[in-house]
């Protein structure tokens, strides 16, 4: 647990913040020489960021002394059912319970909104367990954007 850890609904002037946040979502910050400026500019990426504050479109900030330290959003693509949920949290803060607090924060606040959320988790990401603990189940495997396994889970809500 994290001191002084404050979670605020997104507002038009987080943008920038989903930005990194996706940047750490997909990873790149695994990938050679990636930066924000490359998920800005990936193809299948800026989707989950780019015209934020649609009408469908909510989520949560996580802050520890004023600082985005984590991030959750829900947006509806056109060839889901169900909304499709990002997450991150920052390298340095991963393993305090924020990533825990900012998903029963946000399915909290889904509950009467939506019939469902969706999401994708990397096979090798420990954030699998956690949203099996959440209630989420494996609907399907498939290969991500860098050719490696992840899992399609669903929260019926």
């Amino acid at each position: 647990m994290t001191n002084n850890l404050i979670i605020r609904p997104v507002t038009d002037d987080d943008t920038e913040t989903l930005w990194l946040m996706l940047y750490y979502a997909a990873h790149m910050d695994e990938d050679d020489n990636r930066t924000v400026a490359d998920a800005k500019t990936d193809s299948f990426l800026r989707r989950y960021v780019e015209h934020w504050g649609q009408k469908d479109d909510f989520g949560l900030i996580a802050e520890v002394n004023q600082q985005a330290v984590g991030a959750v959003w829900v947006r509806q693509f056109e060839e889901d059912e169900y909304p499709e949920l990002a997450i991150a949290v920052l390298p340095d803060m991963i393993g305090r319970g924020i990533g825990t607090q900012l998903m029963t924060h946000m399915i909290a606040q889904s509950k009467g909104k939506l019939s469902g959320i969706l999401l994708s988790v990397r096979a090798n990401n420990p954030a699998y367990n956690l949203y099996r603990r959440l209630g989420f189940k494996t609907e399907r495997e498939m290969m991500n954007r860098v050719g490696t396994l992840s899992y399609e889970m669903i929260l019926r809500l």
